[in-house]
């Protein structure tokens, strides 16, 4: 009988997860305007829907074009949203505030042996200058993206950037996410996934519930 493979590699989902995609319109709320919240929400809807629809019809591009046409629709379409923020939201958003337990996580999950990576949708300049802007250099063994896959989650190509990088197979690495869709993906991939349910409220730190749980070798 074969033994049982056990987690070696944590992928961490970067934004949305380790960063707060709220803070780039909170620290030009007033700039914004009375729109802020909406704007935020639209901001991150159609960013998604852009990635989904462009993966379905093959037609990628990087994902910080997505990210600026996603603001440009939602600075068009937003009631009470100012124009004029948005060179301030697009240099905020390159240097997003990570979640106050983002670091014990991560030491959280390495003080149990693992390696730990980021896998994110973002260009790999786009993620570097964002691990740098929120202090947590030095932490990853690995900051990996899904470009030159030809998709963005949830799509299965995505996922393997991760495991060629560390030379593993698929259920030797668990994502953990704050977006269900994305848990969703790696699992249909066949790796193990953890869901952080509202990132507003659930907490990502290394006292937290799915670290205890987690497989490791």
């Amino acid at each position: 009988m074969t033994a049982a493979i056990r987690v070696s590699v944590v992928a961490f989902d970067a934004y949305g997860t380790l960063f707060d995609l709220a803070s780039a319109v909170r620290r030009h709320a007033d700039v914004v305007g009375p729109g802020a919240a909406t704007l935020a929400q639209t901001w991150r809807q159609k960013q998604l829907e852009y990635t989904w629809v462009r993966t379905l019809a093959g037609r990628i591009v990087p994902f910080w074009d997505v990210t600026v046409a996603a603001l440009d629709y939602a600075l068009a379409t937003v009631p009470h949203a100012n124009p004029m923020a948005r060179d301030a939201l697009l240099d905020a958003y390159r240097s997003l505030d990570a979640y106050a337990d983002a670091v014990d996580a991560i030491d959280g999950v390495l003080a149990r042996g693992m390696r730990v990576a980021i896998l994110s949708n973002g260009d790999p300049s786009m993620v570097a200058e964002a691990v740098r802007g929120a202090g947590l250099e030095g932490r990853f063994h690995a900051v990996v993206s899904v470009a030159g896959t030809g998709a963005f989650k949830v799509d299965p190509r995505a996922h393997r950037p991760v495991l060629q990088r560390f030379g593993i197979v698929a259920d030797e690495a668990c994502l953990v996410s704050g977006n269900r869709w994305d848990v969703a993906g790696a699992r249909a991939a066949g790796l193990s996934a953890i869901w952080v349910k509202d990132r507003k409220s659930t907490r990502l730190n290394s006292s937290h519930e799915w670290i205890s749980r987690m497989p490791s070798s």
